[in-house]
């Protein structure tokens, strides 16, 4: 079982060549479960910096304006004068940096949805808004979840992560809201886990590596000159939609295999043995 274009098919002729996306393969079922295999890490990673660079300023500014809001409140805090400074203000200030930085934050996953349709900045914050509360409600919900799952034992607490780790993936591509998105994700997840969180680590940690060694180099010319230190937090929100695009292509990836009656995948190991074996670099140059 394949998930392929059939060539038999009268087909129209594309201006431009579209390239394919490799196919799901389906190994034969395994006491009545269809185990298919996601795509190889490879081609998320390309996929990744190729959608990166097609929707640059659209998603650079997603990312931008929630780090530049606390900088410049506190700067315009700190600059009036004391009697007019109160813990109310203050606490306004605050609440309207998590406003704009969940508002942006959903803006930024539609943006990635919408990714081929190039939605632009107004259209992303447009939906953000209209989607604003829904999108509170369901990461309000895994929240008081998942910390419940701590606070009684561990194991639940961890448990509950995993199941619900896709559900605002859910609530932005399927438009399920509140206990529907976290059903969905715990649907989607299940069989998958080794397969998405292995992915996603490798990547998080590629990432984090090509950075390291920019960034030591940074700190260790900032004593000299301190303006240096900007330059890691600019690196920072530059990446950020990086590990987004990733995770969301990993979820759609997920959803057209259990869409296609997949259950499960086979156990990819390699992707979180690779993940560890990097997690060691550092501890053997430290030894």
């Amino acid at each position: 079982m394949e998930w392929e274009n059939n060539s038999n098919q009268p087909q129209s002729i594309p201006q431009q060549p579209i390239p394919s996306e490799p196919a799901l393969v389906a190994a034969a079922p395994i006491q009545g479960e269809l185990v298919c295999k996601l795509i190889g890490f490879g081609y998320f990673f390309k996929k990744t910096f190729s959608i990166y660079k097609n929707n640059f300023w659209t998603f650079l500014f997603l990312v931008l304006v929630p780090f530049v809001i606390p900088f410049l409140s506190s700067l315009l805090f700190s600059l009036l004068p004391s009697f007019s400074k109160s813990l109310i203000l203050l606490v306004l200030i605050y609440l309207v940096r998590i406003i704009i930085s969940i508002w942006f934050g959903v803006s930024l996953l539609y943006a990635i949805k919408e990714r081929e349709n190039k939605m632009g900045i107004g259209k992303s914050l447009e939906w953000g808004l209209s989607n604003f509360r829904s999108y509170v409600w369901v990461s309000f919900l895994v929240l008081i979840i998942t910390i419940g799952g701590f606070i009684l034992f561990i194991v639940p607490g961890i448990i509950f992560t995993v199941w619900y780790s896709l559900s605002v993936y859910v609530f932005v591509y399927e438009n399920k809201k509140g206990m529907d998105a976290l059903k969905r994700s715990k649907e989607l997840i299940s069989g998958y886990v080794t397969a998405f969180f292995g992915r996603t680590l490798l990547f998080s940690l590629i990432l984090y590596f090509i950075l390291l060694l920019p960034s030591l180099i940074i700190r260790f010319l900032s004593a000299f000159l301190p303006a240096l230190n900007y330059i890691s937090t600019v690196a920072g929100i530059i990446t950020t939609p990086l590990f987004v695009i990733f995770s969301f292509l990993a979820y759609e990836n997920i959803k057209k295999a259990k869409d296609g009656g997949c259950t499960k995948s086979p156990r990819e190991i390699k992707y979180v043995l690779l993940a560890l074996l990097l997690l060691l670099v550092p501890l053997g140059i430290l030894v």
